[in-house]
């Protein structure tokens, strides 16, 4: 992650880009016409979401995945970059993957192509999102003044 201050408005610049304000990229990908056997496999899950991962560039830190009864797969793999988290509806063949990254060396396309790929996905949708883009840097909190009165006494 190359996050770095923009000295002259105190906000966030990413270094790579030089864009200052924006922390992130959010990447949401909808899979529709899933092969309903694969996105209900918890492990299958696991091992195309690392997958996808390392096709993207990502440095996998850890992952977690749970296989809900009767039916679903929820998952997040934790990247150096941010993370990758999938949720699986069997029932309706769709799932809902999102990544998100810090950088820009993540290929999101390469992710999502696999993960259609590995999940025999009919169709795919994929939107992409610039995150917390400030025009101005937030407000500060400055200090309140307290002095004593009725409610708050001398110490």
């Amino acid at each position: 992650m190359e996050i770095a201050l923009d000295a002259a408005r105190g906000a966030p610049t990413d270094m790579k880009r030089g864009r200052p304000g924006r922390l992130g990229t959010h990447v949401l990908v909808d899979l529709e016409g899933c092969d309903r056997l694969r996105i209900d496999d918890v492990e299958g899950v696991r091992e195309a979401m690392l997958a996808a991962a390392r096709v993207a560039g990502a440095t996998v830190v850890t992952e977690t995945f749970h296989r809900f009864s009767p039916q679903g797969v929820s998952g997040v793999v934790v990247i150096t970059e941010s993370h990758l988290a999938v949720h699986t509806w069997p029932e309706f063949g769709a799932v809902a993957i999102d990544l998100f990254t810090c950088g820009s060396t993540i290929d999101a396309e390469l992710a999502a192509d696999s993960l259609a790929r590995a999940f025999g996905a009919a169709s795919r949708t994929f939107r992409s999102l610039d995150r917390s883009e400030r025009p101005e840097p937030p407000e500060l909190v400055r200090p309140v003044e307290f002095r004593p009165g009725p409610l708050l006494p001398s110490i």
